[in-house]
């Protein structure tokens, strides 16, 4: 149970994690500044005003890490399923990827908000979609580390143990009872076919049987 749960909240995070950094992506609310009656807010795309918004241009290294962020969190997403779905015994063998593929979120989504902390001045305050890029980088993280310790607590898919002694193949898995075919039955010494040597001992060689005994008139006289 605990590691369906886990394996639950690995794609609960990444999942929140990619809407959060989609919603700092698209988002006219990364900046604010309040002048006056007037007030602007900018985004990576548009900055607006009271009146229309505009495209921003700049912070090509930012819009690339993130959007790049954002593509590797949707395959995540889906890898993150695939475990949570067949691969309750850890059979599939995701959660290295998804140790991976997580933390390399997390890494380039760090990478890209840092860059964008320096695209606008010191004069304008940060808004709320600045900061929801930031909760998606610690969710990718987070997501990151239960896939460190769910790996760590997954069982080992046994290989299948065959005693050929006792003619006893048992299969065992983890949530299932071990497989095991019923013991071989040896037939008593009694009832085996004889051997090479005793039919050789109970029937003549066959060069004796096709030696034929030769009378001459001589000998019966």
């Amino acid at each position: 149970m605990l590691l369906v749960l886990l394996k639950v909240a690995i794609l609960s995070l990444i999942s929140l994690s990619t809407l959060f950094m989609l919603i700092c992506i698209v988002s006219t609310y990364w900046v604010i500044q309040i002048f006056k009656d007037n007030v602007t807010h900018w985004g990576l795309w548009m900055f607006c005003d009271d009146y229309a918004c505009y495209t921003a241009t700049g912070g090509g290294y930012t819009k690339t890490l993130l959007i790049l962020g954002l593509i590797i969190g949707s395959i995540t997403i889906f890898f993150a399923g695939l475990e949570l779905k067949f691969g309750a015994n850890g059979t599939l063998g995701c959660l290295k990827l998804l140790i991976y593929m997580n933390f390399a979120i997390a890494f380039i989504e760090l990478i890209g908000m840092i860059r964008g902390s320096f695209i606008f001045t010191s004069r304008i305050s940060f808004s709320w979609s600045y900061y929801i890029g930031w909760v998606a980088v610690a969710m990718a993280i987070a997501a990151g580390g239960i896939s460190v310790v769910n790996h760590l607590l997954e069982p080992v898919e046994p290989a299948a143990i065959v005693n050929m002694e006792q003619g006893v193949i048992s299969v065992p898995s983890s949530g299932r009872e071990s497989e095991i075919l019923p013991q071989a039955e040896v037939p008593p010494a009694s009832e085996l076919p004889p051997s090479y040597d005793e039919l050789s001992a109970s029937q003549p060689h066959p060069q004796d049987m096709n030696s034929v005994a030769t009378i001459t008139p001589g000998t019966v006289a």
